[in-house]
């Protein structure tokens, strides 16, 4: 079972290292990680991480349905410039871009457009009717 101090500890951690909450906790340096070899403060913080994780994880996937519904949207409407702002922020909020857009590089903006316009094409695939199949 954890006390006050270990409980407050846990949820500092997600917002400061160590050291710091230690001093806002008026905690002795290096109580934080002895805590870490108790059982229970390692458990309770591994089940917090999980669960951070997991509730990031639920919320950039919200984020990357809300903008890929907002380029289907636009490609619906026609408006282009829209929905490449859409797409690259699903590019971005998944890492893709990570590397390709850096300021001032021709070849990495060359990339990003040419990532973003395959992005457009499959959009524009996935949005549009059925076809028929043909007779048989």
């Amino acid at each position: 079972m954890l006390d006050t101090r270990q409980r407050r500890a846990l949820d500092l951690l997600f917002r400061m290292p160590p050291q710091a909450v230690e001093r806002k906790l008026g905690l002795r340096k290096g109580r934080i990680y002895a805590w870490l070899n108790y059982e229970p403060f390692r458990k309770a913080l591994a089940s917090r991480q999980r669960h951070e994780a997991e509730a990031a994880a639920r919320i950039g996937t919200h984020v990357i349905v809300s903008s890929a519904r907002k380029v289907a949207n636009c490609l619906r409407r026609g408006d282009n410039e829209a929905a490449l702002k859409a797409a690259r922020g699903i590019l971005q909020m998944s890492g893709i871009l990570r590397g390709l857009a850096e300021p001032g590089q021709t070849d990495a903006g060359q990339q990003e457009e040419e990532s973003l316009a395959a992005i457009i094409r499959s959009c524009r695939e996935a949005a549009a009717p059925p076809s028929d199949p043909e007779p048989r």
